[in-house]
């Protein structure tokens, strides 16, 4: 009955407009705070005689007469993440990678293990997501992975095809570059200069809790690396931090690559289709079966079909093509690759207060009424990578 209910009010409603919170341009939404006061490591911890500040960003240096004992870290002490967007700008000037670690676990002697966002002068390497002292190297630039509870890693969709970003370029080499990472819950995305290269929805369990080596992170501390081995610089600056606190519940995708179970409505005018780019850059992960998207040909009949109910409160996020645009770059906030834009609408009891496209706010309609997604189309378009975070 209840399901009754709601598919009626969406058939009402489904031509209503949305209004989103307003944010700023670039990104920089309201609740961000600075980790780094571009004058000295107040609130940091690192080792001595590796870490200063020069000319207001934050450097890690070794030389061949001052070498690192090993990967060694400058930790912020301000606090343990849990769920939060973090934006910071890096370069590497000379040497070795370096990384920014998240949600990891601090070992004493300035080591820290858990999730690093790699930072290297490498196209196609700097944006992956590797696992410090723990499960290693995770997710590949443009790749959406998915870890089940067992571990098994299987890539499960494309965030941004590897070619396409390295054609832009999405990072520049001794030079400036912005990251952002987000964490909601399981679900971890990065970015680099505004292209999204990683997003992962990670479930592994393991019975030592804290203390596991396996197990996903849902918490930790934020740290800078420096790579152990040849001489090396690197530099951070303009750290900032929204810190959601703990607020999100297990991630999952509501789309299963494969056919279009769980959806009802004009099904008949929807199809799943093989991935027509992304799938053919060699990955270290393994990829099972074919990487699917929903497909709607539109034709001016709209094609509406709808998710399960999926509660009051929750982030929904998507990537979406529409008549075969095949532009990387853009305007937003958040950069299209091969036509692919990012969405994201956040649902508080069952409306939505806030829609984003590109990172930026949306006029449109937002894809959602009365708390269930609705997709449909006038026009051609294609949907991936469907994520659904329940805000607890």
């Amino acid at each position: 009955m209840k399901t009754n209910l709601i598919m009626r009010e969406i058939l009402v409603m489904g031509l209503m407009s949305w209004v989103g919170l307003t944010g700023v341009r670039g990104g920089e939404e309201e609740g961000f705070g600075s980790l780094f006061n571009g004058k000295d490591l107040t609130g940091w911890d690192g080792r001595p005689g590796l870490w200063a500040v020069n000319e207001g960003a934050i450097r890690g240096e070794t030389t061949a007469t001052n070498r690192a004992p090993g990967n060694t870290f400058l930790i912020w002490r301000g606090g343990i993440l849990k769920d939060f967007d973090l934006r910071l700008s890096y370069r590497i000037l000379t040497g070795n990678n370096s990384g920014v670690q998240y949600r990891s676990r601090d070992e004493g002697g300035w080591v820290v293990k858990g999730y690093q966002g790699e930072v290297v002068n490498q196209l196609g390497k700097t944006g992956f997501l590797y696992d410090e002292g723990r499960r290693g190297w995770l997710t590949d630039v443009g790749d959406f992975m998915e870890i089940s509870g067992d571990g098994k890693m299987e890539v499960v969709g494309v965030v941004g095809n590897q070619r396409a970003m390295g054609g832009v370029p999405y990072h520049v080499d001794k030079g400036w570059n912005s990251y952002r990472i987000v964490c909601r819950g399981n679900f971890v995305e990065q970015y680099v200069n505004g292209y999204p290269t990683v997003e992962l929805i990670d479930k592994q369990v393991d019975g030592d809790g804290e203390k596991s080596l396996k197990a996903s992170r849902l918490s930790g501390v934020l740290a800078l690396q420096i790579h152990g081995g040849g001489a090396m610089t690197v530099d951070f600056k303009e750290i900032r931090l929204k810190n959601y606190g703990d607020k999100f519940g297990v991630a999952r995708r509501i789309f299963n690559g494969v056919d279009l179970g769980g959806w009802k409505g004009e099904v008949g005018k929807w199809s799943v289709g093989a991935m027509e780019e992304g799938t053919d850059t060699g990955r270290r992960t393994k990829t099972v079966g074919v990487l699917g998207v929903m497909r709607c040909v539109g034709g001016g009949e709209g094609g509406m079909i709808f998710s399960e109910a999926l509660g009051e409160n929750y982030d929904f996020q998507f990537q979406r093509r529409r008549g075969g645009e095949m532009k990387t770059g853009g305007d937003g906030a958040i950069k299209m690759v091969m036509g692919w834009e990012s969405g994201e609408v956040e649902v508080r009891g069952g409306k939505v207060v806030r829609y984003r496209l590109n990172g930026e706010k949306s006029e449109e309609k937002a894809p959602v009424v009365g708390g269930v997604i609705t997709l449909g189309s006038g026009a051609a378009v294609e949907y991936r990578n469907l994520v659904v975070i329940p805000i607890e």
